[in-house]
């Protein structure tokens, strides 16, 4: 069970098990769906919309954006979007960093891209955030598995989309960072 909660919120199959195809991916109807909870400034609330919104989906359109979020991870595990992480947070661990990508995934389909394409630039999303809050969201990914089980009282599939062995990308160091990303260093430092 806790793997499952690691990667989406799909728990895996017992060994014997071979994960299933996923679905295809539908990008668009995936950020129309995270759109929906945009509404929700409190974290815990935009994690318990995520749910409410997809348990009201038939499962298959369920299953379809629980692989999308896997995706959409997968394409999040890199090394400079991580180090983005690790200077907003003031340190990061692996597990840290998978809950800023929930995190970077809840704040929609524009926040995403521009982690993707300029993490420093993240800045400008980060600036909203109330002192107290940190860019996490661990509940976010837990929103399809939930749903799926509340829905059809099984557990959601486990599909066949592994996870990246290494980040994407090139390794930095903890020294390098601040000359990576002066934007979010000078936000963090100020914070």
């Amino acid at each position: 069970m806790v793997f499952g909660k690691l990667i989406g919120g799909a728990v895996p199959p017992p060994d014997p098990v071979v994960p299933v195809p996923p679905p295809p991916s539908d990008p668009a109807r995936f950020w129309q769906i995270i759109a929906t909870t945009q509404g929700a400034a409190d974290p815990d609330a935009k994690a318990d919309l995520l749910e409410a919104v997809l348990s009201q989906l038939e499962p298959a359109e369920i299953e379809a954006f629980d692989a999308d979020y896997r995706r959409f991870l997968n394409k999040a595990y890199r090394w400079d979007l991580w180090g983005a992480a690790y200077v907003a947070l003031g340190g990061c661990s692996d597990d840290e960093f998978d809950y800023f990508c929930d995190w970077l995934i809840s704040v929609g389909q524009s926040a995403y891209e521009q982690g993707m394409v300029d993490p420093d630039g993240l800045v400008a999303i980060l600036t909203a955030l109330p002192v107290e809050q940190e860019p996490e969201l661990e509940d976010f990914r837990y929103a399809a598995g939930a749903a799926y089980l509340a829905r059809t009282g099984r557990d959601i599939p486990w599909f066949d989309i592994p996870r990246p062995t290494d980040p994407a990308g090139d390794a930095w160091s903890e020294e390098a960072l601040p000359g990576l990303f002066p934007k979010l260093t000078d936000w963090a430092d100020a914070r």
